[in-house]
């Protein structure tokens, strides 16, 4: 077979992928990514802070009715668990963040059960303001990683950021 030939064979299989049909079997569909399983949110609480003073950001994963995401320390070392991290805007530092507890999950696919969460989740990420900080609104950003799965799939882990906004008084 020719270069140009088999160039023209892998372009025609990639549209055929792309047109949301597997190549090895044209007649079954190509499983389509949901959309928002997971959907993020960040919060301060409290929502003003002196300087000197302290507060969590809290970072919240609602999760789709029959989907789990794989909890903090999931039970087994081969589950990718979430994660998340912190940046602070000047003067600003954070402390181990506090997950929440997970439920125990019995899968198909392992025969002891996985902790996961279901729903929704909140992670708390505890922050002191320095005392010689900047009074006014500071930007924290949080990056938190996790891996959705449900009875039939698991999506490819994500990392998505979470913003929030806290007023140093």
């Amino acid at each position: 077979m020719s270069n140009t030939r088999l160039s023209l064979s892998v372009a025609a299989a990639a549209a055929v992928v792309v047109a949301g049909y597997s190549v090895f079997s044209p007649l079954v569909p190509a499983i389509a990514q949901p959309a928002s399983v997971v959907t993020t949110s960040g919060g301060v609480k409290p929502g003003v802070v002196a300087r000197g003073g302290k507060g969590e950001v809290m970072v919240t994963l609602a999760i789709k009715p029959g989907w789990h995401v794989y909890a903090s320390d999931p039970g087994n070392p081969s589950y990718i668990p979430t994660t998340v991290s912190a940046k602070g805007a000047n003067g600003v530092t954070f402390g181990k963040p506090r997950f929440p507890k997970a439920e125990s999950l019995k899968t198909s696919v392992d025969p002891k059960p996985v902790n996961v969460y279901q729903g929704k989740a909140t992670i708390a990420i505890p922050f002191t303001v320095a005392k010689t900080a900047k009074p006014g609104k500071q930007k924290l950003t949080a990056s938190v990683g996790y891996q959705t799965f449900n009875d039939q799939t698991c999506l490819p882990p994500e990392t998505v950021p979470v913003t929030a906004m806290v007023t140093v008084k």
